[in-house]
């Protein structure tokens, strides 16, 4: 466990392990910005132009989360599924990432698998 800002403290932390390294994490990323999102994709890219990367994370999903912003959802269903299990792999300068998992509201996540 690391303390710190993620985005300051992940390119020291990423120098100092070897491959492959899995990133986890858990009802994180949801309040994040996309603009902080769009940069540890950012980073986690350029840092697998010489290794591979995993990020597993397991967060409500964006449909979810638009949803629940705290506006006025009287009029609004909300989504079927509001978890996500997603894999994202980093290799070679690029990214590849799949939902392979989802749940309803206090409800198990029922197993999708990588599918294309």
């Amino acid at each position: 466990m690391v303390r710190g800002d993620a985005l300051e403290s992940l390119p020291g932390i990423l120098a100092q392990t070897t491959d492959p390294l899995c990133l986890f994490h858990s009802v994180c990323l949801s309040y994040w910005s996309d603009k902080a999102r769009d940069r540890l994709d950012a980073l986690l890219v350029e840092a697998s132009k010489d290794r591979t990367l995993y990020r597993v994370g397991s967060e409500p999903s964006r449909a979810f989360s638009a949803w629940n912003k705290g506006h006025d959802r009287s009029g609004q269903s909300k989504p079927q599924s509001s978890g996500e299990i997603e894999i994202v792999r980093y290799e070679n300068g690029r990214m590849e990432g799949r939902v392979v998992g989802t749940s309803g509201t206090h409800q198990p996540f029922e197993w999708l698998g990588w599918r294309d």
